[in-house]
Order: structure tokens, then sequence, then C-alpha cells
């Protein structure tokens, strides 16, 4: 009763990564238990304190730099993680967790750690400046609201990439004769590569420019090589993010981290 009172008047909530906590008490304890949850302006973030310091972000590396006695119980984190995840799927499809009661008993012990720790991380690193506050609550805000992504568009991008990959895939193996059948047998293509009489100890992003480079680089070899590069491209990996990542209203989340890259 006394953590509901004083959330529900308003008042200070500190978390690490204050975030996390908005989403599961919004989520959870809100829907499920009728709890009150915490508003936007009450938050104060440790993570967000720390990394405004110029101190690692990371809860028990935080810890270590601001020379805490206590410190993250990364055993505890590991089985915390383990938890998170079925233990095994049923052929009907329920669900076996790992929950066994002295396995809740350790995750509530990692849990007080977690926040004795944070207490004392609190008291050692100053609060933000108001004007950097209001920095991390546009963050938060923006953070909630999230940007729309059209889905249509990025599962027919998706498509149309899986099509090119396909046909580099067939044009790097004629271009091999058969001995490189795709684009990603970087060691298949380095051997043949090498019985093609160019020395390289690598295909990296940084090698095959080089080679592309040299005027006595075979015709096959440059192909081959200018075909590796474009399959190689990262962008199309965006287009799996933006599936995985995207809720169901649309909405891409969470793409701002305060004082981060």
């Amino acid at each position: 009763p006394e953590i509901v009172d004083h959330i529900s008047n308003g008042r200070t909530v500190v978390a690490h990564n204050f975030a996390f906590e908005q989403v599961i008490s919004n989520e959870i304890l809100e829907k499920r238990y009728g709890w009150p949850h915490p508003r936007p302006e009450q938050g104060e973030c440790t993570a967000a304190e720390a990394a405004a310091m110029a101190l690692p972000r990371a809860l028990e590396q935080a810890a270590a730099a601001a020379g805490l006695r206590t410190g993250k119980d990364l055993e505890g984190r590991r089985l915390m993680l383990k938890m998170c995840r079925p233990r095994r799927i049923e052929d009907d499809g329920t669900i076996v967790w790992w929950d066994d009661i002295d396995l809740q008993l350790r995750l509530a012990a990692y849990c007080e750690t977690d926040v004795e720790v944070e207490r004392q991380l609190h008291k050692r690193i100053q609060r933000l400046r108001p004007t950097e506050r209001r920095v991390f609550q546009l963050d938060n805000l923006m953070n909630r609201r999230g940007v729309h992504v059209d889905m249509d568009l990025v599962l027919a991008a998706q498509k149309m990439a899986v099509r090119i990959q396909n046909r580099l895939h067939g044009e790097i193996c004629d271009a091999t004769r058969g001995e490189v059948t795709k684009t990603t047998q970087v060691a298949k293509l380095l051997d043949w590569v090498h019985r093609r009489g160019v020395q390289t100890e690598n295909l990296d992003k940084y090698a095959i420019p080089l080679i592309l480079a040299d005027p006595m680089t075979p015709n096959d070899v440059r192909l081959a090589l200018e075909l590796r590069l474009e399959a190689a491209k990262s962008s199309t990996s965006k287009f799996k993010a933006f599936v995985d990542r995207t809720s169901a209203d649309s909405r891409l989340r969470d793409n701002l981290m305060y004082h981060g890259a």
C-alpha cells in the first residue's frame, strides 16, 4: 500500500533504465493487477544520470566506475535471462518455464541485490540538471510515441532483396564456373581467388577494393568480387530489423538512447 500511495501521489520513482520500469508498470502491473503507473515526469533514471556523467550505462559497469562496494549479481543475471526463455515447448504448444521454487527464490535475491546497487549508485552520482532532464523526458516521450513504419513497403522490399540475392548467387556461380555457388561462401571464394593467382589474406571490405584496383586482377575474379561486394551490403539487413521491432500498430519505438549513440 505504501508503494501504491507513493506513486499515486506523484512522488519520485527511481530506476536504472526507467523506460523499462514504465513498460512493466503500464503493461503488466496496471493492466493485470490494478497498480498505478508512474508518469514520465516522476521518473529518475540512474542509467541516464550515469551516462550524463560520462560513466558506463550498464549497472555493473557504472557501479564499478563509481567505486561501489556491492556489485551487480552476474550469476543472478544469467539465471534471469534463462528464466525469460521457455524450458521447452510441448507438442501441443504448452510452454514449460524454468520456474522451480528454488529458482524463483534465487531470482528474488538477484532482484534485491540489483535494487541495493541502484540505491548506492543513486546516492553516489549527480542528478540531471533541469535542462538535461527536459531532454531526457523528451527522449522518453518520443520513444513511447514511436515513428510510423510502412510495413507493406518493408515486406515488398524484403522480397525484392531476396530475389536480387538469389540472382547474385546465380551470377557468382557462373563467374566461378560452379566452384562458388553463393555470394556468402567467403572461404570458398577466397580459395578460388588464390587459385586464380590473386594473393590476399582475406576478402573483407578493405581487401576487395585493393584487388579490384589492381590492373593485373583477372576479369573473372574482378566480376566475382564485385558480386560479393554487391551482395554484402548491410542496408538490406535493416528490413528484418523493421519487421522484428515494429509493433502491431505499425509504429517503431525505443529508437533513441539518451546520451547514447
